[in-house]
Formats: C-alpha cells, sequence, structure tokens
C-alpha cells in the first residue's frame, strides 16, 4: 500500500536560478529520516544521497521535529509505531508546527493506518516493504495517488 495524498502541498521550493560548478548545499533539500527501522533506513538514506539530498537521521519523534525545524526540512520520513508517542501524532504536530515541511508515515500495510495517517496531514503513507526509490517518490509528491 502506497499512497500520496495530493492536497498537501509542503515542502519548499525545489529549483534554484542559481548558476555555478559547486552545488549549493545550504539549498540542497533536506530530508529527516525517523527511526524506521533496517534496511529501509539504509536504503533511504543511500537513494536520498543518490539524488543530492541532504539527510539527517532521528532517533525518535521529538528530534526528528528538532532536526526539520533547525534545517528547515522538506521532508520527514516517520514509523506509525516506534516511538514513545503515535507516528499519527508526531506527524500532527509536525504539520501543525512546520507547514512546509512534507510527512510520510512508514508502517503496517493497513487501511486504518492509511485513513489515520491522512486525518493527521500526512502527505502520504508507505509500507515497511515500500522501495526506497517508491517512497521517495512519495516523499517528493510524484506519486499518483491510489487510496479509493
Amino acid at each position: 500500500m502506497k499512497t500520496h495524498f495530493p492536497h498537501t502541498t509542503g515542502g519548499h521550493g525545489l529549483s534554484s536560478n542559481r548558476i555555478g560548478t559547486e552545488p549549493d548545499t545550504k539549498r540542497m533539500p533536506k530530508v529527516i529520516i525517523g527511526a524506521v527501522g533496517e534496511p529501509l533506513a539504509s536504503a533511504l538514506a543511500a537513494h536520498f544521497a543518490k539524488l543530492g539530498w541532504r539527510m539527517k537521521h532521528a532517533a525518535d519523534s521529538d528530534e526528528a521535529r528538532r532536526h526539520a525545524a533547525a534545517c528547515r526540512a522538506y521532508a520527514v520520513i516517520l514509523p506509525v509505531d516506534s516511538f514513545a508517542e503515535s507516528g499519527f501524532l508526531a506527524c500532527a504536530k509536525l504539520v501543525l508546527g512546520l507547514r512546509k515541511t512534507r510527512v510520510v508515515l512508514v508502517g503496517e500495510e493497513s487501511e486504518e493506518n492509511e485513513r489515520f495517517a491522512l486525518f493527521a496531514g500526512a502527505a502520504g503513507y508507505a509500507t515497511n516493504e515500500t522501495p526506497a526509490g517508491e517512497l521517495a517518490r512519495i516523499v517528493t509528491g510524484q506519486f499518483a495517488p491510489t487510496m479509493n
């Protein structure tokens, strides 16, 4: 189950009119990867590195919120159930506090989880088995909705 919720447009502009030979790392999009577990975390890190994105890993939802606020993250990827607080609650807090940051939740395949993710304001929901490339498309908003 992979879903991009089209109503959410969060994220900072990814285009740049600057021309130069050295990348401007301050303007590179940033993603915070919560404790989604292995091998997904490593696969996501490798995939976003290939895309030229800056990444930061977070051990819990509070750390994810702090990192996202500090670096103006484009997106945060959070697990549904590995923190002391629900991933849905963490998502809602992020969406309310950092309106331009996209939040994607990752968990078990479940229509209920997908509905809760939408209710919490997530930009998308993916399963733990979703390939890193597909999850990256959900993060960037380039994935067609599959929800009925």
